[in-house]
């Protein structure tokens, strides 16, 4: 496993924009990098993501992921997470990773940081910036004990 992993969101056979500028970033770091995909055709984005630098692209179409179903969705990334071990998890901060991250953070015990506004990868360290205080401030968040460090 890379030491990066991209969830793709996609859309009736296309990489979401949002999740093309993660995989851009992710390439940026200059670590290699994985690609993960649920759903259905979800196989089919291999050559999007290979070709913008992801080493595998990982999927599943299962029957049970065809739509998104939180519980599912939990399952298959929270098992991933602990068996691959990557360093860094890019995800969006759309409303489906909004409502998975902080569930699959629970699962598997790593730390989450969302509704970032910025996003510096050096290597496998993060640092994000954050709003505070309904958006009037913002912080920088970096994350000290977490093996693997999930960003939305």
């Amino acid at each position: 496993m890379s030491q990066i992993l991209v969830f793709l969101e996609h859309k009736n056979g296309q990489i979401k924009k949002s999740s093309l500028e993660l995989l851009t970033a992710a390439k940026l770091s200059g670590v290699p990098f994985d690609a993960l995909a649920l759903g259905l055709n979800s196989k089919n984005l291999a050559a999007a993501a290979g070709g913008l630098g992801a080493q595998n692209l990982y999927f599943s179409e299962a029957e049970v992921l065809k739509n998104y179903n939180s519980e599912a969705y939990t399952e298959v990334l929270s098992t991933m997470i602990t068996e691959k071990k990557p360093s860094v998890v890019l995800a969006t901060a759309s409303g489906l990773g909004k409502d998975l991250f902080p569930r699959v953070g629970g699962k598997t015990g790593h730390g989450v940081a969302s509704d970032c506004t910025s996003l510096e990868l050096k290597g496998t360290d993060v640092k994000v910036r954050r709003p505070i205080f309904a958006g009037k401030a913002s912080t920088e968040v970096e994350f000290k004990n977490s093996s693997t460090k999930i960003v939305l």
